[in-house]
């Protein structure tokens, strides 16, 4: 972890596409993705094997995850995208990654 609070930090221009990688992995079960904000947490994307991703509404259209790695691709970035993202993989074992994302 960087300072403690992230393991990566993202630097984008708003408009831009950003897609936030994880840790590799090949029998992925379960993803979640969470964006905070302050004292905000917001559930952004979710998926289980075997069935369709849970987008947040607000992002629908903007963002959609990969099945196999559970990586999120954010489309058409803005500053109120800038934030911590927190993805938590589950396949066999639990794995967490913090990605700090600024956009300007």
């Amino acid at each position: 972890l960087v300072n403690g609070e992230w393991d990566e930090l993202k630097t984008v221009m708003e408009g831009d596409v950003l897609t936030l990688q994880t840790r590799d992995t090949e029998s992925l079960h379960e993803a979640t993705w969470l964006f905070k904000r302050g004292d905000q947490t917001l559930r952004i994307a979710q998926m289980y094997k075997g069935f369709e991703p849970f987008y947040e509404e607000k992002l629908t259209g903007r963002v959609k995850m990969n099945p196999k790695t559970g990586a999120l691709t954010i489309w058409n970035i803005s500053t109120s995208d800038s934030g911590l993202y927190q993805v938590s993989l589950h396949n066999g074992i639990i794995s967490e990654k913090k990605i700090r994302v600024d956009v300007y």
